[in-house]
Parts: structure tokens; C-alpha cells; sequence
């Protein structure tokens, strides 16, 4: 277990209802993003931050570029070790940032909502894709029926570690729902299935045939592989 993951927590606070009503222009933003109305309850499940401000003494601190905070929409992983910040506008110098908010810029982590392991230990299946705005659209939610766990990876590179992570903190196998962006390599996911099949019970892969991944307006979906391990 240590292997997986340390106990190194970084900073949050959980968004207060003051900050939400604040940020109107946000709200908009993310509800367009996953195609639904987004409410203060959501935006704590979720781990929002719409007051990037609050995380400007490690921002300044650990980057020469000190973003505009006004432009951007962000979050905190699981374990609380990143701020992903994303772009809401054409203004801002950089479309995506992801701050370290812990002394190790090695550390690894995943996002999922709050209550994300009693969903998993309640349903042993997980939707798994790299980004948070894929994997709650309201179009992934009528498919899987979302009182599943879902989680985003935050990137390729690091969906076998997650999977590896998500074992050892709830020590339960799991079916396994990945959402492959086009970018993937099939060849990836053979490796990744191999990787992974002592923590999970099956693993079902799909992609979007109508574009790059399932943040889309246009959404036809394909199965790439299915697997059931013994």
C-alpha cells in the first residue's frame, strides 16, 4: 500500500455557499461542460474551487507563471496532492495547469467525488476515463447510471496507477468501465488490461466513434474489448 500511495495530503478547503453564488460566469461554464445544471452540492461533491485565490501563496511559490485567476475553473484531487485548473474563456495565456500542492511533484492521484468509495463497495463496478468534464456528462450518467463510482485518471500515463490506487484503498475487485479517448493505442490498453487484472473482476472498453472522446455533443458509442478475469 505504500507503494501506491503516501499519506502526504496538501491544502483544501471546501467550496462555502458565498463562493458559489459568487461565481456565476463558472457555474454557467461547468454546466455547460457536462450538459446539466450544476448546484452548491454538486460543486462540493465534485471538490470545485471557484476561488483559486485561496491557493495563491503555493501558486506564487512553486510558478513563475502566475495565472489569472478570474479565467480559469478548478479542482482538487482525491488525496488532495493536486489543483487542476481548466480555462472557462479564450483569455487565458494557458488552456490547462495542474499545480502540485504537496513537495513531490512524483506524487500521483486521481479525481472522484466524495462519495465515490461507498458507490464502489456498494455497486464492485467503476467508470473510469482521464478527464473529469468526460466522465460526468449527463450523457455517461443515462448509460451507466451513475450511482456507480466514477473517477478520471487525469491522464493516460496514469490510469493503471489509479486502478492500482483505488484496489488498495477500498481492498474490493471491481468491473471495470474505461472510457478510451482516440489518442489511446489499443495496444495501451492490452498492456493496461495485463497490468491490471488482479484487481479487477472484468474490464469492458469503449470509444466514441463520432469523435476524439466523450466530451462531445455527438456521442456513438463502440465497444473495443470486453474481458472477464477468473
Amino acid at each position: 500500500i505504500q507503494y501506491i500511495y503516501t499519506k502526504a495530503k496538501g491544502k483544501y478547503t471546501a467550496m462555502c455557499e458565498g463562493e458559489f453564488n459568487h461565481y456565476g460566469n463558472k457555474i454557467e461554464y461547468i454546466s455547460k461542460r457536462l450538459g446539466k445544471e450544476i448546484k452548491y452540492e454538486d460543486a462540493v461533491n465534485y471538490k470545485f474551487v471557484f476561488d483559486i485565490y485561496k491557493y495563491n501563496d503555493i501558486i506564487s511559490e512553486r510558478y513563475k507563471f502566475i495565472p489569472n485567476y478570474d479565467n480559469y475553473v478548478a479542482y482538487v484531487t482525491h488525496h488532495d496532492k493536486k489543483l487542476i485548473l481548466r480555462a472557462i474563456n479564450d483569455k487565458a495565456k494557458l488552456k490547462h495547469m495542474k499545480i502540485d500542492l504537496i513537495q513531490d511533484k512524483n506524487s500521483s492521484d486521481f479525481w472522484a467525488p466524495a462519495n465515490y468509495s461507498n458507490d464502489l463497495l456498494s455497486k464492485k463496478k467503476l467508470i473510469l476515463s482521464e478527464g473529469i468534464f468526460t466522465i460526468n456528462n449527463t450523457f455517461i450518467e443515462n448509460q451507466f447510471n451513475c450511482q456507480n463510482s466514477i473517477v478520471a485518471s487525469l491522464s493516460k500515463l496514469n490510469l493503471i496507477k489509479t486502478i492500482k490506487y483505488i484496489y488498495y484503498e477500498n481492498l474490493t475487485k471491481f468491473d471495470l468501465v474505461l472510457l478510451r479517448d482516440k489518442d489511446v493505442d489499443k495496444r495501451f490498453i492490452y498492456f493496461l488490461m495485463n497490468c491490471s487484472k488482479k484487481y479487477i473482476n472484468s474490464l469492458t472498453v469503449y470509444s466514441n466513434v463520432a469523435d476524439n472522446d466523450f466530451n462531445s455533443e455527438k456521442i456513438y458509442m463502440q465497444t473495443d474489448l470486453y474481458k472477464k478475469f477468473k
